[in-house]
């Protein structure tokens, strides 16, 4: 499938796994964070600014659009994973690994917190939409997504991000399209963008055929974060490690984008103390921990940690880190499960 032009100001921008534009300027407005995974319900649908559907394309799909938008009505569970569909066909459908571990179904691994969809047998797309809150004014909003290929054949998708507003045509705005030919994170690619949304604004996250205009072995990964705070700047200096608060090293690692950054604000001080093991560091990641003069400007420390085997920070394969001090994990402060790291001005001590 060929890949569609997007707006010809984003066109150079957006495509950057790393680019933040910011569009208006909205008064200050209380923290909020929506997340695509984290939030899933495999009992309602609709599940507050949260709906899973289909339609038989990516555009035009809002209320009154040309091209009908479907609600998946048919919740069902295959392997532990809770999924939604429109028929005992199965897709297409959005999926979510609900529990705490890796589960293997057919030929793919979900891990945990894993949310995922796959487009139709008719080529129909498998939407993912958000619907902004009802609020008295707009507000910017930070949107960082990433899709990835988790079926192995590899997975051969095309994937889209619209946006739709009173103020925007009837197609919408197209944000991002991408094809997906490949398996893992590799095969990923990252959106990241501040908007200016208005209540009742639509964001469709969208997955259909790809290049081979099949829907075999199709399965693609959604991490999408909304939230009218930056999930990259860790403020918490206190970390258990769950990766469930946003403003937590742990979270930032969870959430990051391919090619992103995570920088600090600590209010107080400059230690991060964690408690429990964190999560890796994904592939193709930056832990920046600003200016370093005399030293590291940032400690992450783990002496609160009770296991034992856990170690500090596990890159996961070119990542960056720098200015850090990474000190009293139980197990190696520093290890890798990929190569290609880079590391300055950043000290391991036990």
């Amino acid at each position: 499938m060929m890949q569609l032009p997007v707006k010809k100001i984003l066109t150079n921008l957006l495509l950057s796994s790393t680019t933040f534009i910011v569009l208006g300027v909205a008064s200050a407005v209380k923290a909020e964070t929506f997340s695509a995974a984290d939030d899933f319900s495999a009992t309602n649908n609709p599940n507050g600014v949260w709906t899973y559907g289909y339609a038989s394309d990516f555009q035009n799909t809002k209320p009154l659009g040309s091209n009908s938008f479907f609600v998946y009505n048919f919740p069902y569970q295959l392997c532990n994973i809770d999924a939604w569909s429109n028929s005992s066909i199965l897709n297409p459908s959005v999926s979510h690994n609900g529990t705490l571990t890796p589960l293997s179904c057919s030929n793919m691994t979900f891990p945990p917190g894993q949310l995922a969809f796959h487009p139709g047998p008719n080529r129909e797309y498998s939407f993912v939409r958000w619907t902004a809150p009802q609020t008295t004014q707009s507000i910017n909003y930070y949107i960082n997504v990433t899709f990835t290929g988790l079926d192995p054949h590899p997975t051969t998708t095309d994937v889209h991000i619209v946006h739709y507003g009173a103020s925007l045509p009837s197609t919408g705005e197209q944000l991002f399209t991408y094809s997906i030919n490949g398996y893992s994170r590799n095969s990923g690619k990252s959106f990241s963008q501040v908007l200016l949304i208005s209540p009742g604004d639509i964001i469709d996250f969208v997955v259909g055929a790809g290049d081979d205009g099949t829907y075999d072995y199709d399965t693609t990964g959604l991490d999408a974060i909304i939230s009218t705070v930056n999930p990259f700047v860790v403020t918490s200096t206190n970390d258990d490690g769950s990766a469930k608060q946003i403003g937590t090293l742990s979270y930032a690692l969870k959430h990051a984008t391919i090619g992103g950054s995570i920088t600090f604000a600590l209010p107080t001080g400059n230690t991060v103390y964690v408690t429990n093991q964190l999560p890796p560091v994904p592939t193709q990641v930056t832990i920046d921990g600003g200016a370093c003069t005399s030293g590291p400007a940032i400690t992450i420390d783990g002496s609160q940690i009770q296991n034992t085997s856990a170690p500090g920070l596990v890159l996961s394969g070119q990542d960056t880190l720098h200015s850090l001090k990474v000190t009293h994990f139980p197990n190696q402060q520093i290890t890798n499960t990929g190569g290609g790291n880079k590391l300055s001005c950043v000290q391991a001590v036990k």
